[in-house]
C-alpha cells in the first residue's frame, strides 16, 4: 500500500468520526445540484465520499485506486462499514499542495481551478500557457526536461520535496515512476464535453468539487449556446462538410473522425466525414480512414468543404507555411488546380497558437501547441473558434488574451506565438471574463460560501449570456 503524505498546515488532530464531505462539496452529475456519496463520472472514474477519506476508482488502461484522506487524519485501512480498503491503493493527503508536470493536458484544467501556484515542477518543452511559462522562466516554478530514453525527469519529480502529485496518463507520459503518479485521462476520453468533465476527477485532490461542478455546468451552457447559434446559422445555407486529416508518422494519409471531433464539426454547423463501414463495426471502429495512396486521399479531400490539418511539423510557427504544409499532405497550390481541394475550400490547422522556444534552461524547445493543451479543458471555446473561422460574418472570433486554436493556411497565416510576456493580457482576459467560460474565482457569487438570494439564476444565465455574445 503506497502512500504520499503531506504537510499539514493544520497540526490539530481531526475528528475521524465525523462526516467531512458535505452535499455540496461532492462531485455533482446528470445535473444534480449536489453530489451523493456514491459518485460514478461517466464509466471513467467513481468516488466514494466516507467520514474523513475518499476513495477514488478509475476505470480507463489499468484501474488504480486513490485513497485520499483529509489533512491531520490517520491513513485508513477500512471504509467506515468495516470493509477492508484495496490493499493495491495509492493514499495521498488532501488537499495536495504541490503538484509536477510533464505533460501539458492537466495544466488548463489546474488554471481553470485556480490552482497554478500549486505547480512546483514542470517539463517545459511541452508547455504553451504563457503564465506557466513566466513562471518557469522567473524560475518561480522548478524545470526539469527529459531526453528521450533518460530518467531525468522521472528521478526529479519522484525525488523532489515539494512535489505530491505528478499527473500522468494512462500511457505513463510523464511518469515519475513512483507512488506519486495518478493517472489523468482526460485525453483519452471519446467526447468533447466529457473530456472537460475531467475537471471534476481533477477537484477531488484539491477539495474544489464545487467549482468543478460550476466550471462544467458553464462549459455545458455555452458549447450548447453556440451549436444552437451555428446550427441556425447553417440552416440558411447549403451543407458544409469537415474532415480533419493529417500525413502520418506511417507514410501513410488519414481522415480521423473520433467522437469528439464530430461533435466538434457538428456544433460548428458542419457535416463530419466518417467512413461508414468503419463505424458499423461497432467496438472494433477504429475512427479514422487510412489512405496508402495521395491519389485515394484526394479523391475524398476534393469533396470536403472544411479541412483541418493535424500534420506534424516540427518548430510550426517558423517551418508551417503555406506551401510546406500543403505539400506534406500532396496538395498542389489551389491557385494552381483544384485537383485536390475545392475552390471554395478552408483548409484550417490546428496550431493557431504555440509557445515561444524559450525557457530558463540552456536548450531551446520546440513549439508546444495550445491544441494539445487548453483546447482538452475548454471545448466550447474550440468550438467558438472554429465557428467563427468557418461562419465569420455571422459568429465572432474568441477575444484578444483567449485561446485561439485555428489558422487558415490558404491565406497565408501563421502561428500566434505566445511568450511569457503575454501572461499579463492572459490574466486580465480570465479575470474579465472574455473568455467564454473562465477560471472559477474564489470570488464567484455561486460558490456557497459568497452565495446570496438569487445568485443561482444570475450566474446560471450569464453563462447563456457568454455563449450568445458570439452572435456578432
Amino acid at each position: 500500500m503506497a502512500s504520499v503524505h503531506a504537510t499539514c498546515s493544520n497540526a490539530a488532530t481531526l475528528d475521524t468520526s465525523a462526516s467531512h464531505f458535505a452535499a455540496v462539496s461532492r462531485i455533482a452529475t446528470d445535473d444534480a445540484a449536489y453530489g451523493a456519496s456514491d459518485v460514478e463520472v461517466a464509466g471513467d472514474f467513481s468516488v466514494h465520499y466516507d467520514t474523513y477519506f475518499k476513495v477514488v476508482n478509475t476505470y480507463g488502461g489499468t484501474p488504480k485506486t486513490y485513497v485520499l484522506r483529509l489533512c491531520g487524519g490517520a491513513e485508513p485501512t477500512a471504509f467506515s462499514n468495516g470493509t477492508a480498503l484495496p490493499t493495491d491503493a495509492t493514499h495521498f493527503t488532501i488537499p495536495v499542495t504541490g503538484v509536477g508536470l510533464a505533460a501539458s493536458v492537466p495544466v488548463t484544467f489546474m488554471e481553470m481551478l485556480g490552482l497554478r501556484d500549486k505547480i512546483k515542477l514542470v517539463n517545459p518543452e511541452f508547455m504553451h500557457s504563457p503564465c506557466v511559462q513566466h513562471l518557469e522562466e522567473s524560475e518561480q516554478i522548478d524545470t526539469q526536461t527529459s531526453t528521450y530514453g533518460s530518467t531525468d525527469w522521472a528521478d526529479r519529480a519522484s525525488a523532489h520535496p515539494e512535489v505530491e502529485v505528478v499527473f500522468t496518463d494512462s500511457s505513463g507520459t510523464g511518469k515519475s515512476n513512483s507512488a506519486k503518479d495518478v493517472v489523468f485521462d482526460a485525453s483519452s476520453d471519446p467526447g468533447a464535453l466529457a473530456r472537460a468533465e475531467w475537471i471534476k476527477f481533477m477537484s477531488l485532490f484539491f477539495n474544489l468539487e464545487e467549482q468543478a461542478n460550476l466550471y462544467f455546468s458553464r462549459e455545458q451552457a455555452a458549447f450548447a449556446g453556440i451549436s444552437t447559434a451555428t446550427a441556425a446559422v447553417a440552416a440558411a445555407t447549403t451543407s458544409k462538410t469537415c474532415a480533419w486529416v493529417q500525413y502520418s508518422w506511417t507514410g501513410n494519409y488519414e481522415i480521423s473522425y473520433s467522437k469528439y471531433k464530430q461533435e466538434l464539426c457538428v456544433g460548428a454547423g458542419l457535416v463530419p466525414w466518417t467512413d461508414t463501414a468503419d463505424l458499423a463495426l461497432g467496438t472494433n471502429t477504429t475512427y479514422k480512414k487510412v489512405f496508402t495512396t495521395a491519389a485515394a486521399f484526394h479523391a475524398v479531400l476534393v469533396t470536403i468543404d472544411v479541412v483541418i490539418d493535424e500534420s506534424y511539423h516540427y518548430s510550426p510557427a517558423v517551418i508551417a507555411t503555406k506551401a510546406v504544409v500543403l505539400a506534406k499532405l500532396g496538395i498542389a497550390d489551389p491557385t494552381a488546380t483544384t485537383a485536390s481541394l475545392k475552390t471554395t475550400a478552408l483548409f484550417l490547422r490546428t496550431d493557431g497558437h504555440v509557445s515561444d522556444t524559450v525557457t530558463n534552461l540552456t536548450s531551446a524547445v520546440d513549439n508546444a501547441l495550445d491544441w494539445y493543451e487548453s483546447a482538452v479543458a475548454r471545448p466550447a471555446l474550440v468550438l467558438a473558434d472554429l465557428a467563427h473561422k468557418v461562419w465569420p460574418a455571422a459568429i465572432a472570433a474568441p477575444a484578444d488574451g483567449c485561446a485561439q486554436y485555428f489558422r487558415d493556411v490558404l491565406i497565408g497565416e501563421m502561428p500566434t506565438v505566445n511568450s511569457n510576456e503575454m501572461c499579463d493580457t492572459w490574466s486580465a482576459a480570465e479575470n474579465e471574463q472574455k473568455c467564454l467560460n473562465n477560471p472559477v474565482l474564489v470570488t464567484d457569487a455561486y460558490l456557497a460560501a459568497n452565495k446570496s438570494p438569487g445568485a443561482k439564476l444570475a450566474v446560471t444565465a450569464a453563462s447563456f449570456i457568454a455563449a450568445a455574445f458570439l452572435l456578432a
